[in-house]
């Protein structure tokens, strides 16, 4: 089998699990729905009881030349208005899935692009990669980034997205157009066709301010948070960094979130300037 045929096929499978969210109900075709605002509470350990998790397993033939493995496909929903879920891919590039979002991706990506499917409204922070790609599959677009921070509103009548660091190319699946998106620029592609204009970058608080985390790594989890914080920085030992837990947060110090960590895994945390250890 050549590449292009190889491609067809690849491309059939992500349009399964579109299909296969729709008819599962993991999508919500209620074009009046508005994405809930997100405030800033207090950090709190919790249940993901309303995360749903599903895995969609689709086979990819496996008779190429260079004999890459089937793709597993795993697709995370988002059904907590209040909260953005976080996830941190196999590259390590991190998205924040708003309340009625789902993100379909392969458990580990392929050696020449990384590809995931998006339904809904969602924050990148891609990895850079060069000669990498990583590829965002909507209804009415296609994205395409090395490493950046963006947003990305999807449903079946409109798609948004906005730049906050670095550069994204955008592909109109209609006209196959492709607009170059920089850092503080918008575009919008719907019913009137296609609309630049300039990007908010406050928005990006919406996604960051309430987080959870569904069985997630200690290393993964206090990364977002560094990110995410300024002043103290928060470090673990060896032995903790690979401990999974479900934890949600909203806008607390670093003081008191590694107090809640420690908590939650019955350790201790000491403070040496602005670096808070965890051991």
């Amino acid at each position: 089998m050549n590449d292009k045929d190889y491609k067809i096929i690849k491309d059939k499978a992500w349009e399964k699990v579109f299909f296969r969210m729709e008819k599962e109900g993991l999508v919500d075709n209620d074009n009046s729905r508005r994405f809930t605002s997100i405030h800033i509470n207090r950090w709190i350990v919790a249940s993901a009881a309303a995360v749903i998790l599903a895995l969609i397993i689709v086979s990819m033939p496996g008779n190429r030349k260079d004999s890459s493995p089937a793709q597993h496909l795993v697709s995370l929903m988002n059904n907590d208005n209040s909260l953005s879920l976080v996830k941190t891919l196999e590259d390590k590039s991190v998205v924040y899935l708003t309340g009625k979002t789902t993100l379909s991706y392969p458990e580990h990506f392929e050696a020449k692009e990384r590809s995931v499917v998006l339904r809904g409204d969602a924050m990148f922070d891609v990895t850079h990669s060069p000669g990498r790609p990583f590829l965002i599959k909507t209804r009415q677009a296609i994205v395409q980034v090395v490493g950046t921070c963006f947003n990305v509103k999807s449903n079946n009548e409109r798609f948004e997205l906005g730049v906050f660091r670095g550069l994204v190319k955008v592909t109109d699946i209609k006209t196959g157009r492709m607009n170059r998106i920089k850092a503080g620029e918008k575009i919008i592609i719907g019913d009137k066709g296609i609309l630049l204009s300039k990007s908010e970058m406050s928005a990006m608080s919406k996604y960051s301010a309430s987080v959870k985390f569904k069985d997630e790594t200690i290393a993964n989890i206090i990364k977002v948070v560094n990110d995410n914080s300024t002043g103290q920085t928060i470090c673990v030992s060896k032995q903790l960094a690979n401990r999974r837990i479900t934890v949600s947060f909203t806008n607390e110090t670093p003081v008191t979130i590694a107090q809640l960590l420690c908590a939650t895994l019955d350790s201790h945390y000491e403070i040496n300037n602005h670096v808070i250890t965890i051991q």
